[in-house]
């Protein structure tokens, strides 16, 4: 059911789980929200891993604070935990991948439940305060129902949101286990059984979701994931009667049996996920079309990494494409939109003897004064002058410009007109991001208005307008929504053939 680079990531990230560095592959791999998150059946294991690399150094940490001083371990487990938070808002940010599944940025969260436990011995010996014991867990559950409900796939996360849960849990547990009454609601025998055996339920519910979206070509309609879930349940509260159970039982489970089954265990499944990785996920198995695409993935590569020839002039950069000796020169601005189209491009300019540029602003948005919410730079001014230094050169080669942008993405959200972004066909297509919300922001202040936003548009068209012989906008590429691969494959397994033809319907475009 995998395609050949899932088998193989799925292979890196089975040998990491077996050791406890799955976090670290996930990391290298992708985000967790990504779209090729969904069909990773091992991604949940990252917290595991970070939990096993904690507790290699936290014990360490416990004996030395108590050998000294009690004070000192707490004032030194408090310290790790504002170091860690400090961290993880330094860089979630910039380096969100690396803020979700590294130990230095997600501690924190572990060392609270280590807090609240030296808190809680503390009370413990100067005795129970009746309306906290009642307050505080009251307030930890609503915390917690309301990040449950308010916090999805578009929150950053971690970030400022991951406090809520977090202290939620921390306030819950603060309370008199005898006493609140949230206690008393979280010991309803059904809530007991899906506590015990969240561990089980946790383990098997994205196996079952991947393998479910899988089955299903990459898209699951609302009662199918419901159905998932209802089995999640079931499954996880077996296992962990029937497994978990007898497992934590020292009368069933005796030490160097355990440890010698799952020594073997580990071996054998290292060993089955080396040779995934080794055999690049099987091509053969694939129908002739797509395993070609695997065996020869890339098309001509133009501009596309660090064999290629880019120049640096200030704040911008630029590679040459097509007939480098041309005596007409073009320009290509853009995306990853106009990224698509240098393959064409390059072929087609090399029969007219057109020399081709593809620019970059260094980082800088195409749209002049588009950042991401919440990213506005404090200076404004760098990414000016990058769009002044493109229309300069652009005039110096005398050029034509070609401009292509997902626009769409770039000027979301322009209430009125551009209030959802999730591409989907009512044949089945569905495809979800976590799509950012950019402003325009200038000297004069930021907006996210169409108007201000139609603004940065003509900017940036007048300019170019300007400085160029010729202007080709390319408009909205229409967004199929289907994983071709993954629908051919999954057409080939159940029928034998490749698909003919595949495409939407106009009115979903």
């Amino acid at each position: 059911m995998s395609l050949p680079n899932e088998l193989v990531d799925f292979g890196k990230a089975t040998v990491g789980a077996v050791f406890f560095f799955s976090n670290l592959v996930l990391w290298k791999q992708g985000g967790y929200f990504d779209v090729d998150a969904d069909l990773k059946p091992l991604l949940h294991l990252w917290s595991l891993a970070v939990e096993e690399q904690f507790y290699l150094g936290f014990p360490l940490v416990m004996l030395i604070g108590l050998r000294i001083r009690r004070r000192i371990l707490t004032f030194s487990l408090w310290a790790l935990l504002l170091s860690s938070l400090l961290l993880m808002f330094a860089l979630h940010v910039d380096t969100p991948r690396a803020s979700f599944y590294l130990l230095p940025t997600r501690a924190w969260e572990i060392l609270v439940g280590a807090v609240v436990a030296l808190g809680e011995q503390r009370r413990q010996s100067s005795g129970r305060n009746p309306s906290r014991s009642q307050v505080l867990p009251a307030i930890g559950l609503i915390t917690i129902l309301s990040s449950a409900l308010l916090l999805d796939q578009t929150t950053r996360f971690p970030g400022a949101a991951t406090l809520f849960p977090v202290l939620g849990t921390a306030l819950v547990l603060s309370g008199d286990g005898s006493r609140s009454w949230v206690s008393n609601l979280l010991n309803w025998r059904p809530l007991q059984v899906i506590g015990l055996a969240s561990f089980s339920i946790y383990l098997w519910h994205q196996p079952l979701l991947v393998f479910g979206r899988l089955l299903s070509a990459d898209y699951l309609s609302g009662a199918k994931r419901d159905g998932i879930v209802l089995l999640t349940l079931i499954i996880g509260v077996t296992s962990w009667h029937f497994v978990e159970k007898p497992f934590r039982s020292s009368a069933r489970a005796r030490t160097p049996i355990v440890l010698l089954a799952v020594t073997v265990a580990s071996l054998l499944v290292s060993a089955a996920a080396v040779v995934f990785v080794r055999e690049g996920g099987f091509i053969d198995r694939l129908p002739p079309s797509l395993a070609a695409h695997y065996e020869k993935p890339n098309r001509e590569l133009v501009c596309r990494d660090q064999s290629q020839e880019w120049i640096d002039e200030g704040l911008l950069r630029s590679c040459a494409f097509g007939d480098l000796t041309g005596t007409r020169t073009v320009f290509l601005v853009g995306d990853s939109h106009a990224d698509a189209l240098l393959p064409f491009l390059n072929q087609e300019f090399k029969r007219p003897h057109t020399r081709g540029v593809r620019a970059s602003l260094s980082g800088c948005s195409e749209i002049p004064g588009s950042y991401s919410q919440g990213e506005v730079p404090q200076d404004l001014t760098a990414c000016e002058i990058a769009h002044k230094q493109l229309r300069e050169a652009i005039r110096r080669s005398r050029a034509a410009t070609v401009v292509s942008v997902r626009w769409n993405v770039r000027l979301f959200p322009s209430p009125g007109e551009i209030d959802r972004l999730e591409a989907t066909n009512s044949e089945g297509g569905h495809e979800v991001e976590d799509y950012r919300e950019y402003v325009i922001a200038n000297s004069k202040g930021s907006g996210t208005g169409a108007d201000v936003k139609r603004l940065a548009l003509l900017q940036l068209f007048a300019g170019l307008l300007e400085a160029s012989e010729r202007l080709f906008i390319i408009g909205q590429v229409p967004e199929i929504a289907w994983k071709i691969n993954r629908i051919n494959f999954t057409f080939y397994r159940a029928r034998g053939e490749e698909i003919d033809q595949l495409s939407i319907k106009r009115r979903d475009i």
